[in-house]
């Protein structure tokens, strides 16, 4: 008995693990300057994704851990793996669709989960104005953009590993009745 649940643990643990083998979390971290009044943008935030599948709209695997600027939409992404571009933004009009007289803003990260790079920041704040900058404007002066790696336990994972533990705690406590 002792056996069968010892294995049937493991087998559990290692498919759990393989089911989230393709996602990716990674923290972003960004200043740029020169782009409007807001100088400089600042934000942090938290992606999950697979970096193998196309997103569009998603709104669940992302965090955003601070944004200097008001958005009055969910915040999302919208990710294409063949070119690794990454977009970041409202959702009120679509992840990089903005539309004066909103709050709203999007940044474009090429190379995502390789060699990310800044692409575009762009931004409405409320008013008839948007402002837009690119890294060919010689006036935007990425003062930060970093993607690290978050390393985290996946939630089956932890599960499998509580239930492995408390299996084997059970099969020791069986065989102590029997001796």
């Amino acid at each position: 008995m002792f056996r069968h649940s010892v294995l049937a643990a493991a087998f559990l643990a290692a498919f759990c693990v393989s089911a989230n083998a393709g996602v990716i979390t990674k923290q972003v971290d960004f200043s740029i300057s020169g782009i409007g009044p807001i100088d400089p943008v600042t934000g942090t935030l938290k992606i999950s994704l697979d970096p193998t599948l196309p997103y569009t709209d998603q709104t669940v695997g992302i965090a955003v851990s601070s944004l200097n600027l008001t958005v009055s939409s969910p915040i999302g992404f919208n990710y294409f793996p063949l070119s690794g571009m990454l977009m970041i933004g409202g959702t009120q009009n679509g992840v990089g669709g903005l539309s004066s007289l909103t709050y709203d803003f999007s940044l474009l990260i090429n190379y995502f989960s390789t060699a990310p790079e800044f692409f575009l920041l762009d931004y409405v704040q409320g008013g008839a104005t948007g402002y837009i900058g690119d890294r060919y404007n010689e006036n935007v002066v990425v003062n930060q953009l970093a993607v690290k790696d978050v390393q985290e336990i996946p939630e089956p994972v932890t599960g499998s590993l509580f239930g492995a533990g408390f299996a084997g705690l059970m099969a020791m406590g069986r065989k102590r009745k029997k001796a």
